[in-house]
């Protein structure tokens, strides 16, 4: 469960960083998404992720409303299409 917990912890961090255009963060995600292509993962369970997240800051989230809510799809959608975008990018210059 502590292992969980820092990989939690370690993914909203990206996030954030990934809001603020933190350094490194590109290299990151890309890094990212190929870990999670070799891992079998696919879009639809990014998804099932999604929803979970958003549950969790609905629920722990005092100030959660629709603005909060838009911001956070924006954040995670970005960077779920950045990592695809990575995969795909590399699939095209390897063949």
């Amino acid at each position: 469960m502590a292992q969980l917990k820092k990989k939690l912890k370690d993914t909203l961090f990206m996030l954030a960083e990934s809001a603020e255009g933190g350094p490194g963060v590109k290299l990151y995600i890309e890094m990212l998404g190929r870990i999670h292509k070799r891992l079998n993962v696919q879009r639809r369970h990014f998804t099932i992720w999604e929803e979970a997240l958003l549950e969790a800051v609905k629920t722990y989230d005092d100030e959660f409303d629709d603005k909060v809510l838009a911001a956070w799809l924006d954040v995670i959608d970005n960077v779920i299409e950045r990592m695809f975008a990575a995969l795909d990018e590399a699939r095209m210059i390897a063949s």
